[in-house]
């Protein structure tokens, strides 16, 4: 039997006690888990809601007591304030705490409709949930290296075909090519095996090549001893590795891939669109 143990505010916990599957799992509200007899569980699974950087005193306390066997779920409100806290469990994770993980991010204001994604982490029906036809096409841009930034990406599976954009007023062309992978594993609603071609090295290579596991493994250092650029989409993009199973492929840029090629279009049309709009 699992533990489920919810840090939240009362959505968040009505939500979780209605949706989550309790057949195989005990549900508890962080409060309680120091009276709890945690020897008996097989996994011990926290709900933890990130608001301003803070947890509480319960969750934190738990988080150290029981690292061992710890899975975290986090649901956030604003990723700028969830990096401190996800470094922290990396820090120890990397401390030889290797079953302490985040496994899960859900937004907070999409958590009933991703509620199915915390049951399927919790349930651990991996293959059963996931599909095998998912193809992806992603590009990011930028008008100056830093400057103003647009993202694009094409989805497709089971004959249905998506297309999503975005616009940054102040990044780099690398933070636009790990945004555009990130929007679009994050639009994925189940877990699923991906097909994603980009035309980034950077992005490319960081997963074929394992830098992104050395990463990790050094405590987000690259190998000169120095942190990880873009560390905070770096993190945010392994834990929808974690969740998804994606191959990464090459393509080459600006080139005949009408794919890439549409992508690029849909990044750049992002500023554009953007600079004429400031321009009236």
């Amino acid at each position: 039997m699992n533990l489920i143990l919810i840090d939240g505010d009362e959505k968040l916990i009505e939500i979780a006690k209605k949706s989550i599957l309790s057949e195989y799992n005990q549900i508890e509200e962080i409060s309680n888990w120091s009276k709890l007899e945690l020897t008996k569980f097989d996994k011990i699974f926290l709900i933890t809601k990130i608001t301003n950087n803070f947890v509480s005193f319960e969750t934190q306390s738990l988080i150290l007591e029981c690292k061992i066997k710890l899975k975290i779920v986090v649901v956030y409100e604003a990723k700028s304030n969830e990096i401190p806290f996800v470094s922290w469990i990396n820090s120890l994770a990397n401390d030889g705490n290797q079953n302490l993980s985040i496994c899960l991010r859900i937004d907070y204001y999409e958590l009933e409709k991703n509620i199915n994604q915390i049951n399927d982490t919790i349930s651990g029906n991996d293959k059963e949930k996931k599909s095998s036809d998912v193809t992806i096409y992603t590009d990011g841009a930028c008008s100056g290296n830093p400057g103003a930034g647009g993202w694009g990406v094409i989805l497709m599976a089971n004959g249905k075909y998506k297309e999503a954009s975005g616009y940054e007023p102040d990044t780099t062309n690398n933070r636009m090519e790990l945004t555009a992978v990130i929007k679009a594993l994050s639009i994925l609603k189940k877990r699923c095996n991906v097909e994603l071609y980009s035309d980034s090295a950077y992005v490319v290579n960081a997963i074929n090549k394992n830098w992104l596991s050395n990463w990790k493994n050094n405590g987000w250092k690259n190998s000169g001893k120095e942190s990880v650029k873009n560390i905070e989409l770096w993190q945010e993009l392994d834990t929808l590795l974690n969740y998804h199973s994606v191959n990464f492929i090459k393509v080459k840029g600006h080139s005949d891939n009408e794919y890439n090629n549409r992508c690029d279009m849909l990044a750049t049309s992002e500023i554009s669109n953007h600079q004429i709009a400031n321009n009236n």
